[in-house]
């Protein structure tokens, strides 16, 4: 058994506790439990955490089955370390933008940013993703949550 599917079944079983235990032991105080509004969100947000978590565990179970796994040279290195610094300089860059023009501009920033890197004819596909999902943050915040999202500080 590697160490990532090790980590996921780890990450897994915590998400899985955390969503039976946990956060229904410190949201009992609640109005009501099943009712929608902020308290979902800690439900939400470790069902999405397990979800992952499973995910993972399945495309390591492929990939092992399949004989893909990446040897350790592939994911080391100086390229990787520039990845890693990419990847952070853009969640800053994000989080600048939607403070200052808000959720949804900055987001669109964000995507364009990507969708420069992706091969010409994936485009339609990944834009009807993109849209499905800012439909459902929108209805995840604005409408169970009841929690409006950023509007920014210059719009």
């Amino acid at each position: 058994m590697s160490k990532e599917l090790r980590l996921n079944i780890i990450l897994l079983l915590f998400s899985a506790l955390c969503f039976v235990y946990v956060i229904p032991e410190y949201t009992a105080d609640m109005a009501s439990r099943n009712d929608f509004g902020p308290q979902m969100f800690p439900k939400i947000a470790i069902a999405v955490v397990g979800i992952s978590a499973l995910g993972l565990i399945v495309m390591e179970l492929s990939a092992g089955r399949k004989g893909l796994r990446k040897r350790e040279s592939e994911t080391s290195g100086l390229g990787a370390v520039i990845g890693y610094v990419r990847s952070f300089l853009y969640v800053f860059l994000y989080l600048l933008s939607v403070t200052f023009v808000g959720f949804y501009s900055g987001s669109f920033a964000l995507a364009a940013i990507y969708f420069r890197k992706l091969p010409k004819k994936v485009y339609f596909m990944n834009l009807l993703l993109l849209l499905i999902l800012f439909c459902l943050i929108w209805f995840l915040f604005e409408r169970m949550m009841k929690v409006p999202l950023p509007a920014g500080l210059l719009i």
